[in-house]
């Protein structure tokens, strides 16, 4: 299954999941899977692991999804509050959660004053 070392080491999945049934099955304790396959570290096959038991198999995650097939890939986007498109009520809980933002740093201020 495995021929030698190399650096930056790509499984397949078919391997991956030789590998993991070694491990769930007892055959092997995961120091020792480490060691047989050269695994960098005991993490990964507990990684295979886990995706082998909530997918039935593990998972390629290597390439970059687009945006078109991965749509909430990256940090959300800031977005400004629209305050022309919120209701009365809605207004007025946003302004009421500033005011007590504003009153607890000058209580904080306060404080750092004091000590």
């Amino acid at each position: 299954m495995y021929e030698g070392k190399r650096k930056n080491r790509k499984w397949t999945i078919e391997e991956k999941n030789q590998i993991v049934l070694l491990y769930l099955d007892g055959h092997m304790s995961g120091a020792q899977i480490v060691k047989e396959f050269h695994l960098p570290q005991q993490r990964m096959l507990y990684k295979w692991a886990e995706q082998y038991r909530k997918f039935g198999t593990t998972v390629d995650n290597r390439g970059r999804g687009t945006k078109n097939e991965v749509p909430n890939k990256g940090r959300p986007k800031k977005t400004k509050n629209d305050y022309q498109n919120m209701s009365k009520e809605q207004l007025i809980k946003e302004l009421e959660l500033r005011d007590e933002l504003k009153n607890f740093l000058v209580y904080l201020n306060q404080q750092n004053k004091n000590t």
